[in-house]
């Protein structure tokens, strides 16, 4: 029973660091196109940040992209290297 309360445990605290963590990108987001996005709407996977948004803010984000990678960089110690716009 342990066993299993341990691997539970870790998952919890896994599932805790994403939420965590797409808060940190959601910030750092607002503070650079001025609009905030839903949890729903970023994914992290293998060092890539995927952003599922209309249309304009695609373009917004383009444009702005570097100035918001060397922010991540800079602000957290989430590893990204890119930026996908769905």
């Amino acid at each position: 029973m342990d066993v299993i309360n341990n691997l539970l445990g870790k998952y919890k605290k896994l599932l805790a660091e994403s939420d965590d963590n797409k808060s940190k990108l959601n910030e750092i987001m607002k503070n650079n196109i001025g609009i905030e996005l839903d949890k729903k709407q970023i994914q992290v996977k293998q060092e890539t940040l995927y952003l599922n948004c209309p249309p304009v803010l695609k373009s917004e984000i383009f444009l702005k992209q570097s100035i918001i990678l060397d922010d991540i960089k800079n602000n957290t110690n989430i590893k990204i290297y890119k930026i996908k716009l769905k």
